[in-house]
């Protein structure tokens, strides 16, 4: 299991609040998007000089490909909202989780499970801040 810092733990909390608010909050999400900068408000940062934030809404779906991502711009996810209740896991995940896999194996088996989405997707925001 990864062992994070209390400030990652931080960054993640308050981005799952605020991913929270913007499937929840349609003209809040839509501030966030027109004004990208108005992200300082909701984390704890100062954006970087030289560094542009950019909001990208995924809450219809879609991906980010990695080829067109820029150095000089940080990325806020907007993930689709997953309805956990009527997930279902694929035969290999069930056989991974109940057959003892390694907490390793598991752990990348719940990783692809949307509903972790917005915490996994906060500690990588809070990672990349931290690289900044």
């Amino acid at each position: 299991m990864a062992n994070y810092t209390a400030e990652q733990l931080t960054q993640a909390r308050e981005y799952s609040e605020v991913i929270q608010k913007c499937w929840n909050n349609a003209e809040f999400k839509q501030e966030l998007i027109a004004n990208p900068a108005s992200l300082e408000k909701h984390f704890d940062f100062k954006i970087p000089a030289g560094k542009k934030v950019v909001v990208l809404d995924h809450t219809s779906g879609g991906t980010v490909e990695n080829s067109n991502l820029k150095p000089d711009i940080i990325y806020f996810v907007i993930p689709e909202q997953v309805d956990v209740d009527s997930m279902e896991l694929s035969d290999e995940q069930l056989e991974l989780v109940a057959g003892g896999a390694s907490p390793a194996a598991t752990t990348v088996v719940l990783s692809t499970v949307p509903c972790g989405v917005a915490v996994g997707a906060g500690l990588l925001f809070g990672f990349i801040m931290m690289q900044i």
